[in-house]
């Protein structure tokens, strides 16, 4: 199936629109209801999800009695801009009112009873949130497998993987179940799923979206951002949910963030990978865009990985120590019901010494004045490989996931992520007209 017609299946199913812009256009012009699009989305999921486990709850009631109240206030004049009535969907991470997040695990979570900023400020601008994603357990994972809430399935193509952690994220995009979701991402969780999925999703600037009320995967790098089918409707939400919390301390000041497409004046300096040739894998595409782009007046900029190892090595240290420190209770053994797998995952952090986790604190800032030095955006190419072998149960109470080791080098470019331990926004979206490279789930 190719790309462009990922959209071109989201109206054949829906028969609903498939931008932000166009759902606005018609829901103010009469040509559709809010509460048929709502009724609409349900009927969808219902059909679909026992087939593709994105969905793990729906909210139906809240849903609906929302959407009434925001159709009554567009018939009396009262209209909250973009994003009003827009149908959306959320990671089951978010405290939402009368729904306590599950993080994809059945085990308990001491969690605050306040509601999600995230969720306020989609609310005040008029979203309408059908209900919660399915997830990596804890969000510590990249395929989309949970042992709890099963497999969330790629809509492209049901036997290959979605990509986690954020899978049902990007799988209810790409389903066509809503317009736009909510993922949070702090090593790819948001772009790996959009690729896979052949949608669009940004992980934006570190503190640009509060993180208050959601549960964390690592408090140093999570970002919180939204997956579209366009990169029109990702400026659109993200601009919904930015702006200074309070309740967040790694909130910062004065970053509302506005959503508008203009000229740029300066062409910014783009660096791209050297040497792609040395990690096995097909880059002639990659090699395309790059000179589409030069073509185009963008300035190009050579840059080797010499120092990939380092990246990689600081970024693990913090991601896996904060996350074993906040499931401590679980490497403790004083929580059940988390599967083998994610307590395999969460091992390791409670290994590294206090002295390393600090030096991979202090010494980002380095290096990060180091790399940009001579572009100001970096181009990468987001492809990688997985062998992987069938999932068995080896019990009712403890589902096994399949077991997944990358066929390449740990430097292969695509894992490649500074931008997660630095705080800079990175951005997926398709530019290939065949089907995306996401790794089939059996061999």
């Amino acid at each position: 199936m190719a790309i462009a017609g990922v959209t071109m299946v989201t109206k054949q199913v829906l028969d609903s629109p498939s931008s932000i812009h166009d759902y606005g256009t018609r829901i103010r012009n009469g040509a559709l209801t809010i509460t048929d699009a709502i009724e609409g989305c349900f009927a969808e999921i219902e059909k679909r999800n026992d087939e593709l486990n994105i969905v793990i709850r729906c909210l139906h009631e809240r849903a609906e009695e929302r959407g009434k109240v925001l159709e009554k206030e567009l018939s009396n004049g009262s209209d909250r801009g973009l994003m009003h009535g827009v149908p959306i969907a959320v990671k089951d991470i978010f405290a939402i009112s009368g729904h306590s997040p599950s993080a994809g695990s059945r085990s308990p979570i001491r969690f605050g009873n306040q509601e999600s900023t995230v969720i306020k400020k989609l609310e005040a601008s008029g979203a309408i949130i059908l209900g919660v994603l399915n997830l990596d357990e804890f969000a510590a994972g990249g395929t989309g497998s949970n042992a709890w809430y099963g497999r969330c399935k790629n809509p492209l193509d049901r036997l290959r993987m979605t990509g986690g952690s954020s899978s049902g994220s990007a799988a209810a995009v790409s389903a066509g179940f809503c317009l736009a979701t909510i993922g949070s991402d702090a090593g790819g969780s948001i772009r790996i799923p959009a690729a896979f999925c052949g949608v669009c999703g940004l992980k934006p600037t570190y503190g640009r979206v509060s993180r208050f009320g959601s549960i964390p995967r690592t408090w140093s790098m999570d970002c919180i951002g939204p997956l579209t089918a366009n990169i029109d409707d990702l400026g659109i939400v993200l601009e919904a949910i930015s702006g200074h919390d309070v309740h967040d301390t790694t909130s910062v000041p004065e970053n509302d963030f506005t959503w508008r497409v203009r000229e740029i004046d300066d062409l910014p300096r783009i660096g791209y990978l050297a040497e792609i040739k040395d990690y096995g894998q097909d880059y002639s595409h990659y090699g395309k865009v790059l000179e589409s782009l030069e073509r185009a007046g963008y300035q190009l900029k050579i840059k080797d990985l010499k120092k990939l190892d380092t990246y990689t090595e600081y970024h693990q240290r913090i991601v896996k120590s904060e996350a074993a420190a906040f499931h401590r209770a679980v490497l403790e053994g004083k929580v059940s019901n988390v599967s083998t797998e994610t307590q395999d995952v969460l091992k390791p952090g409670g290994q590294i010494l206090a002295i390393d986790y600090l030096q991979a604190l202090t010494q980002r800032d380095s290096l990060l004045a180091e790399f940009w030095t001579r572009f100001s955006m970096m181009l990468t190419y987001w492809f990688c490989r997985f062998h992987t072998r069938r999932p068995r149960c080896m019990n009712q109470e403890q589902p096994r996931m399949p077991n997944l080791s990358t066929r390449n080098s740990p430097k292969h470019p695509s894992s490649l992520d500074l931008s997660t331990s630095w705080g800079y926004p990175r951005s997926v979206c398709p530019s290939v007209l065949e089907a995306p490279e996401c790794p089939p789930l059996f061999n």
